[in-house]
C-alpha cells in the first residue's frame, strides 16, 4: 500500500509548506467539513482511490517504461548514426519494437475490448481491481496504526526533500525576535512657542 500512501499529497493537492495535513487513509471528511462543507461523508481518500492507483500502475507501468525505452533508443540511434537512411532507421526501430513485444501493451486494458464506457478494461482487469479494493479495505481496518506511521514518515520525507523544515525553523526564529519598540517620551513645552504663529 506504500504507492498510494506516497501519492497522498498529490491526491489532495497538499502543499508541503502548509502546517495542517489530512492523511489519506485515516482522515474522515467530518474532520474537514469546516474547510469544505460540501464534502461527502466517509474518508477523504476512499479505498477505491487507492485500489485504482495501484491497478493503474500494475496495468501500465511496463508499457510506460517500454515506451520511454523505445523513445530513448530512437534518439540514440539518430545521434550515433547521423547518416542512417530512413529505411534502415525504420527497420532498426521495428526490430527493437518486436523485441519489446508484450511490454508495449497494457496488462488489463485493450482497445479491442470495446468502446463503451469502461469498455477498454478486460474482465481480468475488473477482477484484479475488485481484489485490490478488498485488499485495501481490509488493510485499512486491520493495520490502521501501521498505515498512520507510514503516512507520517512520508510526510516527514516530503517536507525534508522540499526544504520545509529549514524554512519553518527560520520563520519561527523571526517570530521569536523581539520587535524594536518605540518609547514615547514627554516633551517639554517651548517657552517661545505661541499658538497664534500658525
Amino acid at each position: 500500500m506504500l504507492t498510494p500512501l506516497s501519492c497522498f499529497r498529490y491526491l489532495y493537492r497538499r502543499n508541503p509548506g502548509k502546517r495542517y495535513y489530512a492523511f489519506s487513509s485515516s482522515t474522515t471528511t467530518e474532520q474537514w467539513k469546516r474547510h469544505n462543507p460540501k464534502l461527502n461523508d466517509g474518508y477523504l481518500n476512499d479505498p477505491s482511490n487507492d485500489a485504482f492507483l495501484i491497478w493503474s500502475f500494475e496495468n501500465a507501468y511496463p508499457k510506460w517504461k517500454a515506451t520511454l525505452h523505445l523513445a530513448e533508443f530512437e534518439k540514440t540511434l539518430k545521434v550515433d548514426n547521423p547518416r542512417i537512411t530512413a529505411v534502415d532507421f525504420k527497420a532498426r526501430v521495428d526490430q527493437e519494437t518486436k523485441e519489446l513485444g508484450s511490454k508495449l501493451h497494457s496488462k488489463y486494458t485493450t482497445s479491442s475490448a470495446g468502446r463503451a464506457y469502461f469498455g477498454g478494461v478486460t474482465s481480468k482487469g475488473l477482477e484484479r481491481y475488485e481484489e485490490l479494493l478488498k485488499l485495501v479495505t481490509d488493510n485499512r481496518k486491520d493495520r490502521k496504526e501501521e498505515i498512520r506511521v507510514i503516512e507520517e514518515e512520508i510526510l516527514k520525507r516530503v517536507r525534508e526533500v522540499s526544504g520545509r523544515e529549514e524554512l519553518d525553523r527560520k520563520r519561527d526564529e523571526r517570530k521569536k525576535k523581539k520587535p524594536k519598540s518605540l518609547v514615547a517620551t514627554t516633551v517639554e513645552e517651548d517657552p517661545n512657542f505661541k499658538k497664534d504663529d500658525f
